[in-house]
């Protein structure tokens, strides 16, 4: 029971660190790059990046993400994952929108990873009991059955000693 706790906390920990990582990295670079792309589009500068996060606006904005609140939301497009945040600013509504599709194959595949250790680690913990307790319970049982059937009878040391040592 006890290593079911510890290997699911371990797992949870896991699970909890690669969504502070999202949270983090990939929200914050995001809004950054919202910052940045937008101030170039009101200032009439270009916005071409042929990498990185995509600005879209006015009639490159997809319908349904028009109806998105503002802040980020996760879709899945075409098989893809895509962050997009959503800002309206002087009555216009913007998409920042970047592809992180490999980033949730990796998050998948540690979710994967942390599963099959936490199982792991549950049957290794419970071959461990076991092998632990047979060791322990072993000579006790045994010594129990001696008492049993009385097979020592008066031969014991212990029983002819001044002390328990023998």
């Amino acid at each position: 029971m006890l290593a079911i706790v510890v290997c699911g906390s371990f797992a949870a920990a896991v699970v909890f660190a690669l969504q502070a990582i999202e949270e983090n990295v990939i929200v914050e670079n995001l809004s950054a790059a919202a910052d940045e792309l937008i101030s170039r589009h009101r200032q009439g500068l270009p916005i071409d990046i042929h990498f990185g996060p995509e600005l879209l606006f006015a009639d490159r904005l997809p319908p349904d993400m028009r109806a998105l609140t503002p802040g980020v939301h996760e879709l899945n497009v075409a098989g893809r994952s895509l962050e997009v945040l959503i800002r309206r600013e002087a009555g216009e509504t913007y998409a920042v929108v970047t592809d992180d599709s490999k980033f949730e194959d990796i998050q998948h595949q540690v979710f994967a990873v942390s599963l099959a250790a936490a199982i792991a680690c549950v049957a290794l913990a419970y071959l461990l009991g076991r092998m632990t307790a047979n060791w322990v319970i072993a000579p006790l049982s045994s010594l129990a059955r001696a008492v049993q059937r009385d097979a020592a009878g008066e031969n014991l040391v212990t029983l002819h000693s001044a002390d328990e040592i023998g």
